[in-house]
């Protein structure tokens, strides 16, 4: 019986321009989720009516691959094909060369592989999940190069600027921590400017929620921190380092909890680090900055401190400890074919000791029915590291959501038991097939 060829015995290496220097540099083409190659012949075909069947010739080649991935940051192959897409890039601009080397062949001199160089025209078809998430949820998730919005920051004026700072410093506690007050409040000044540049971008647009990446900052002095958590409190969605299914998820929470009395609060938040000490286990949620201030629970501070990702001045943001009591930690996942929403009671608890050194906002919780089970359980699931957050909806009425969307819903609860899940999952891939 012959060898299977396997398809990791063929890589692809794809061309980067660098524009600065017109070099290239061919990057190995990683995390494709689909990489497939088509000749698309082109053919002439034609019947002489003194012959019984019609002949056709290949008269050329029109070769194309067809491809999905999950973009990762840092990626360069990723971030070009981003770009082109973002840029509407046309003609030569659009055409990169790929090296595909095959493994298994050996090449002309001793040593080598054989390998063949083409250039393709990137076509960029859709931005995969986006467009089910539109079909399937009527969201419409676009993206604008990060300048664009930048503009709008830099379009604010100073003295509105100065007027917001003011509100600031009349709202929240200012912890100084030893930095020149003047120093301090440029600082701040900053994250204010974001906020009403954000905020006149989005209103303008039309748009409720937002994604930042500390990857991709532009011409912005910082990172929004302080500016997004205000965003936030007013109703806007958010996720960061570009995550669009949270963000959407935290405009949703925060729309049906909208006007509810004695509300405390919806936020995206994070897994941070954990406790696995015996009978204190729990995950303490924070973020680089943005947490929303309406889970907050006593004063509220701003503080200025170094940030070593997105290579920014030291940016500004609230902070603060959460309430206590229930609430809901979401997910929402592609599964390539379909959507799952993944919902988790967890019980919110007050931090043991205060943390002097993690200068931003916390929250501290023990998921059910305890952390083992309920990590375990999340990992199965797929859960992200990312949540949408509320104290104010119940996994019951997220269920409902789920439901009247047609997708997916898993609780993680009181009742749940690893055996069972599995069952669960195995029964919901059956119930839930295209």
């Amino acid at each position: 019986m012959g060898k299977l060829v396997k398809r990791s015995q063929r890589r692809a290496y794809y061309g980067v321009p660098a524009a600065e220097s017109g070099t290239t540099t061919y990057t190995r083409m990683t995390k494709f989720t689909s990489l497939s190659k088509s000749k698309n012949p082109k053919t002439y075909s034609r019947q002489y009516v003194d012959e019984d069947a019609a002949i056709e010739d290949v008269v050329g080649y029109a070769e194309s691959i067809s491809y999905a991935f999950d973009e990762e940051m840092g990626n360069t192959v990723h971030a070009d094909i981003a770009n082109i897409a973002d840029e509407e890039q046309l003609g030569e601009d659009a055409v990169r060369e790929i090296i595909v080397v095959f493994l298994d062949q050996e090449g002309e001199t001793s040593g080598s592989k054989r390998a063949v160089k083409r250039s393709y025209a990137v076509i960029p078809n859709g931005e995969g999940d986006k467009v089910e998430a539109q079909i399937k949820f009527g969201w419409e998730v676009d993206a604008y190069p990060v300048n664009e919005i930048a503009e709008s920051v830099a379009a604010v004026s100073e003295s509105d600027t100065n007027v917001l700072v003011d509100e600031y410093y009349e709202k929240y506690d200012i912890l100084l921590e030893g930095r020149d007050p003047e120093e301090f409040r440029r600082h701040v000044a900053v994250q204010a400017q974001i906020e009403l540049g954000f905020e006149r971008f989005l209103d303008e647009k039309n748009y409720q929620a937002i994604v930042t990446h500390f990857g991709d900052l532009g011409a912005l002095k910082q990172l929004p921190g302080l500016a997004i958590q205000r965003l936030m409190q007013k109703g806007y969605g958010f996720g960061a380092e570009g995550d669009w299914k949270t963000a959407a998820m935290v405009r949703i929470m925060k729309i049906m909890t909208e006007g509810m009395k004695d509300a405390k609060g919806t936020s995206m938040l994070e897994d941070y680090t954990y406790n696995f000490v015996p009978g204190k286990e729990g995950i303490l949620q924070a973020h680089m900055l943005e947490i929303c201030p309406s889970i907050a629970d006593g004063p509220i501070s701003i503080k200025v401190n170094p940030l070593s990702m997105g290579d920014r001045e030291d940016p500004a943001r609230l902070v603060f400890t959460s309430k206590e009591g229930k609430g809901i930690a979401t997910s929402l996942i592609d599964l390539g074919d379909r959507f799952r929403l993944i919902i988790n009671t967890v019980d919110c608890k007050k931090n043991e000791k205060p943390m002097p050194k993690l200068p931003v906002a916390t929250n501290f919780w023990t998921p059910e029915p305890d952390l083992a089970t309920g990590a375990e359980a999340w990992i199965l699931c797929g859960g992200a590291h990312h949540t949408a957050f509320s104290y104010d909806i119940t996994a019951e009425q997220m269920g409902d959501w789920a439901a009247m969307m047609g997708i997916e819903a898993v609780y993680i609860d009181k009742d749940t038991t690893i055996r069972n899940l599995k069952n669960e999952l195995r029964w919901n891939e059956l119930a839930f097939r295209k």
